[in-house]
C-alpha cells in the first residue's frame, strides 16, 4: 500500500490506473478498404470495424495481399507508427500536408517493396526497421521533421532521387542498407558496425561511424562534404566499367549508373583525420577482366587538393584479383562534370601490375632467351 498524506491508495487501484493509461495510446488499426471507390485515409469504412482512424493515437497496419484500394492520405493525420506485414503497398497522398509518424516509426516484416509516396514528418525520435534482407522500404516524397531516425534490420531503406530531405535529427544506420539517392540536407549520418550507407545522392553534413560506405546500389556516385573515419569507417568500391584505351573512367554525369563507384568529398578538409589501419578500403574488380597496365579510376574523388597522405595508411583489400596480378594505388588529377557541376580534383586510381614473383620469372625468362640467342650466335661463328 502506498500512502499520500491523508489518503491511502491500494496497489489494485494503481494497476487499474496503469491499464487505463496504456489504453489511451490508441489501437493498431488494420487497413481493410471496404470502400472500394475511395482509398482515402479519412474514410471510416477503409479501416477495421468501419471506424474512423483516430489521428494522434492510432497506428496503421497494412497486411495481406494487396487486392484492395491503396491508401491515400487526404488531410492532416498523425499516426503512432506504420506497420507493413506484406509487400506491394503504396501510401499515396492528395494533400501537401505531410503524414506525421510518431515514436513507433515504421516497420516492415516482408520481402519485396513498400512505398511511402506521401510526405513524412518525424515529430519525435523513431526507428525504421526492415527485418527481411529482401525488403525495401522506399521513401518517394520529402522526409522532414525534428526527430532522430534509426535504421534497423537486414533490409534496406531507399530515399528516392530528386528530393531534398530536410529533417534535422541525426541518422543512425545500425543494420542493413540505407540508400541516400536524394539529398539529406540537415542530418548528420552515422553508420554503425553492421550498417551500410549507399546511394547516388548527397549527404550534406558529413559521414562518420564504424560501418561501411558503399556508393550507389550497384555502381554509383555518393557525394558528401567530409569523412570522419576515426571510429573505423570502412569503404567498398565496385568497378564495372571496362577499360577503353587502357583507362576505365567513371561516367561522372550519371550518378546512379557511373560504371565505377565514386565517393565525392567536397570540403576543404575532406578527411577529418587521416585513415589508418582501423579503416579498410575494399575495391571489387570481380566484374572486369584484368590485364597488365590497365588503369581504373574509382573510389575517392576530392574536389580540393591532393589527399594521398589521408589514405596511404589504411588497409587495402582487392577483390577479384587473380594471382599473378598486383594493384598499385596512386592519385590522378581528373576533370569531372557532375551533371553540370564542374570539378577539377584528384581521385584514386588503380593500376594493374605483375606481382613481384611474376616480375622475377619474366626477368629469368628473358635472361634465358638472351643466353640461348648468344649460344646460337656463338655456334654460327664457330661453324
Amino acid at each position: 500500500m502506498i500512502t499520500i498524506p491523508g489518503k491511502p491508495i491500494r496497489s489494485v487501484a494503481l494497476a487499474a490506473l496503469a491499464i487505463s493509461t496504456i489504453s489511451a495510446y490508441g489501437a493498431e488499426r488494420t487497413w481493410n478498404s471496404y470502400a472500394f471507390e475511395s482509398g482515402n485515409w479519412s474514410e471510416p469504412t477503409n479501416w477495421d470495424g468501419k471506424v474512423a482512424f483516430v489521428s494522434g493515437s492510432d497506428s496503421a497496419l497494412f497486411t495481406g495481399t494487396v487486392s484492395k484500394v491503396q491508401p491515400v492520405v487526404d488531410g492532416k493525420y498523425s499516426t503512432v507508427g506504420i506497420v507493413f506485414q506484406s509487400s506491394g503497398w503504396n501510401i499515396g497522398s492528395s494533400t501537401t500536408t505531410p503524414l506525421t509518424v510518431g515514436a513507433n516509426g515504421v516497420s516492415m516484416a516482408a520481402s519485396g517493396k513498400n512505398t511511402l509516396n506521401t510526405a513524412i514528418w518525424m515529430g519525435t525520435a523513431q526507428t525504421w526497421t526492415v527485418s527481411d534482407s529482401g525488403g525495401n522500404l522506399v521513401v518517394s516524397q520529402k522526409l522532414g521533421g525534428t526527430g532522430n531516425l534509426t535504421k534497423e534490420g537486414a533490409g534496406k531503406v531507399t530515399l528516392n532521387s530528386g528530393i531534398t530531405h530536410d529533417y534535422t535529427g541525426t541518422t543512425t544506420i545500425k543494420a542493413g542498407k540505407f540508400l541516400a539517392n536524394g539529398t539529406i540536407s540537415a542530418s548528420t549520418v552515422e553508420v554503425q558496425a553492421g550498417g551500410v550507407l549507399g546511394g547516388s545522392g548527397t549527404v550534406s553534413q558529413g559521414i562518420k561511424g564504424a560501418g561501411t560506405v558503399n556508393p550507389g546500389d550497384g555502381a554509383g556516385i555518393l557525394t558528401t562534404t567530409a569523412i570522419n573515419g576515426s571510429a573505423g569507417t570502412d569503404f567498398l568500391f565496385e568497378i564495372t566499367r571496362v577499360v577503353a584505351e587502357s583507362v576505365s573512367t567513371p561516367t561522372f554525369s550519371s550518378a546512379a549508373a557511373s560504371g565505377n563507384d565514386v565517393l565525392r568529398l567536397t570540403s576543404d578538409t575532406p578527411f577529418t583525420l587521416a585513415l589508418d589501419a582501423g579503416n579498410t578500403i575494399s575495391v571489387d574488380f570481380s566484374a572486369v577482366t584484368l590485364d597488365f597496365g590497365q588503369v581504373y579510376q574509382a573510389g575517392f574523388y576530392v574536389d580540393k587538393g591532393e589527399f594521398f597522405s589521408s589514405i596511404e595508411n589504411a588497409q587495402f583489400n582487392f577483390i577479384g584479383v587473380d594471382s599473378g596480378w598486383n594493384i598499385r594505388v596512386s592519385l590522378a588529377q581528373v576533370d569531372a562534370n557532375f551533371s553540370g557541376d564542374l570539378a577539377s580534383g584528384y581521385m584514386t586510381q588503380f593500376t594493374v601490375v605483375p606481382e613481384p614473383t611474376t616480375n622475377a620469372l619474366v626477368g629469368l625468362s628473358l635472361l634465358g632467351l638472351l643466353i640461348a640467342a648468344r649460344r646460337r650466335k656463338a655456334a654460327r661463328a664457330v661453324a
